[in-house]
């Protein structure tokens, strides 16, 4: 039996970003949520080629972490007393 490269193709696991995962649980943590948005745009940077996964976790990271962030500013800037 000769092997002739036709067989099923074997893929390479692609690991995820850390940063990308880091910035999306910053963002869910509360008073750390402006960390988020920073490390899930580093995470969007090292997703953008085929070697590492992840970007939805950036993605999501960096809307949350948006979202999180604006009404603590406000908070902390204008409604603290």
């Amino acid at each position: 039996m000769m092997f002739d490269g036709t067989g099923p193709a074997i893929q390479r696991k692609r690991r995820t970003s850390a940063s990308a995962v880091a910035g999306f649980v910053f963002a869910l943590l509360g008073p750390l949520a402006p960390l988020g948005p920073g490390f899930s745009i580093i995470g969007l940077f090292q997703t953008r080629g085929e070697e590492q996964g992840g970007r939805a976790f950036a993605v999501a990271g960096t809307v949350l972490g948006a979202l999180f962030t604006v009404p603590l500013v406000v908070w902390f800037f204008f409604l603290r007393g």
